[in-house]
């Protein structure tokens, strides 16, 4: 088994979701081969401004049509929305990529020498003097990628496309020699396709979806996860001066795979994996207690998360677990 890091850059990190089927194969991989998964703060920062930017655009954006509707059409009275806050919204989303990446800090020297080479146009810093210096991030994921190395004795997989910065298949000459001469070993990847098969064998495999999903092992992983997650959506839809039971029992019910989407098939280390991603939806009553008289609150709640599914030779099922969910909705909520 390797030890060592595995290490995203921007862009890399851009192309995952951290919820979906290929970071649960990813998540398995590095457990399997003692790696962990790992981001820059420096990616953390960009990789975070850029998705609240994102959440800001299209908050904004409706906000524009609904007003842009209203002028048009001014006997319409329609109820004012309350449009979710950007930064609600950010630290949602980074929670999840926090918990799928450890979060390497950035060295004040490296910021220091980043920006030094960005104005020398050293690599991987943009090396064309032609242009405006450019490149200081990459500098600082690149030192955090060789001083990891040379902490851990360990090789550190960089997982980064930006060819001009880092190389094409292979680090560039230059910073090869870095590497070597700070006692470190970086070994480049340029996509995550290609990192999973270097620890992995996709597998055609010949199962239905639906069926593989709808596995009584399957709805176990997927209602233990549910009925946590229906609870906390609940929580806003319960009338006023009425609160959740503590403690108190719920009733699940009507739990049902709504569609089956995405499947992944690997084989790790000798282990058949499957990574597939559907919508489930539930019946779920809960005992409300407040100023009035204690009754049940029925939700009907619907989510899409990501299985990790471990099978012997295509069957059977070893071990199902909820590896990834985005966040459900509650579609229909009333006293029972």
């Amino acid at each position: 088994m390797e030890s060592g890091l595995i290490i995203f850059d921007t862009s890399q990190l851009r192309t995952l979701s951290p919820t979906g089927p290929v970071a649960a194969i990813l998540r398995r991989i590095a457990d399997a081969s003692g790696l962990t998964l790992a981001i820059s703060s420096v990616t953390e920062d960009e990789y975070g401004a850029h998705h609240f930017r994102q959440f800001e655009k299209k908050i904004n954006s409706a906000r524009t049509f609904h007003k842009e509707l209203r002028q048009e059409a001014p006997d319409w009275r329609p109820p004012e929305f309350e449009y979710p806050s950007p930064v609600t919204l950010i630290n949602r989303h980074m929670e999840r990529v926090r918990f799928m990446f450890e979060v390497l800090p950035l060295d004040g020297s490296h910021a220091i020498e980043a920006l030094r080479r960005e104005s020398f146009r050293r690599r991987p810093a943009s090396v064309d003097p032609a242009k405006k210096g450019s490149g200081a991030r990459d500098v600082a994921i690149w030192l955090t990628a060789v001083e990891q190395s040379r902490l851990a004795g360990a090789a550190v997989y960089l997982v980064a496309s930006d060819f001009s910065a880092f190389g094409e298949n292979v680090l560039h000459d230059e910073l090869t020699r870095e590497a070597a001469v700070n006692n470190a070993e970086v070994i480049l990847i340029t996509s995550t396709e290609d990192l999973i098969a270097k620890f992995a064998t996709r597998v055609d495999v010949e199962i239905d979806t639906e069926s593989l999903l709808g596995d009584e092992a399957v709805a176990l992983a997927v209602s233990r996860t549910m009925v946590i997650t229906s609870v906390s959506a609940a929580r806003d839809t319960i009338p006023v001066g009425m609160g959740l039971a503590s403690g108190g029992s719920s009733e699940l019910k009507d739990l049902e795979l709504i569609k089956s989407e995405r499947l992944h098939a690997y084989e790790v280390r000798g282990e058949l994996w499957i990574a597939a991603q559907g919508i489930w939806r539930l019946r779920q009553t809960m005992r409300l207690v407040g100023d009035q008289p204690s009754a049940g609150w029925e939700v009907l709640f619907e989510q899409r998360l990501t299985v990790l599914i471990n099978m012997y030779e295509g069957d059977p099922i070893l071990k199902a677990e909820v590896m990834g969910w985005e966040d459900g909705r509650i579609l229909d909520s009333r006293r029972r």
